[in-house]
């Protein structure tokens, strides 16, 4: 059971829902879904986590032709590579529950935490929830369940939470606008 918006770019995006997600959730726990995926793409965080995971990346990858990389021992090259790789990794996990977290909020703002959070635990309570391993919560894109679940609670309740989690979406915006500079330069 998922949904998932796929593209990147504003045009061309599709919604995809699976058949176990539609026929396991009632219409308002449907509504949360599609508010949620609506907010990914209002969020642009689909062509944010391709501009981060892919382009900035091979953007970072014209200096170090600057540099004799060849000369350095295959084995120091592996090594440095695999670190780039999990800090990539690391990187785009963080950046991918933020903005779960994010569209989880746009969800709230449309039509309160309920939709969502019953979604949420439907879906979580079926599936056994992708957070409750090791290599769940390694792996996994998603934050656990039950800090989404506060988080909507709280976003909805609580102004000053609400104000410091949108001033921290705005400071993350920010950043990664430093950080495509950064690679453009």
């Amino acid at each position: 059971m998922n949904a998932m918006m796929v593209g990147p770019l504003p045009v061309g995006r599709l919604l995809c829902l699976t058949d176990g997600l539609l026929a396991t959730l009632d219409t308002r726990s449907l509504t949360g879904v599609l508010a949620h995926e609506i907010g990914h793409a209002r969020r642009g965080h689909p062509g944010l986590l391709m501009l981060l995971a892919v382009v900035v990346p091979l953007m970072l990858l014209s200096p170090l032709r600057l540099l004799d990389v060849e000369q350095v021992d295959v084995v120091v090259q592996a090594v440095v590579l695999l670190a780039v790789m999990l800090l990539l990794w690391f990187g785009v996990r963080t950046l991918a529950r933020r903005f779960e977290h994010e569209a989880d909020v746009s969800s709230v703002r449309a039509l309160g935490a309920g939709p969502c959070s019953s979604a949420l635990m439907t879906v979580s309570r079926l599936t056994g929830g992708p957070s409750r391993s090791v290599r769940g919560r390694l792996l996994s894109l998603h934050p656990d369940e039950s800090a989404r679940l506060l988080l909507m609670r709280r976003y909805e309740i609580e102004p000053k939470f609400r104000q410091e989690f949108d001033r921290r979406s705005h400071r993350l915006r920010a950043g990664i606008g430093a950080v495509l500079l950064v690679a453009l330069g």
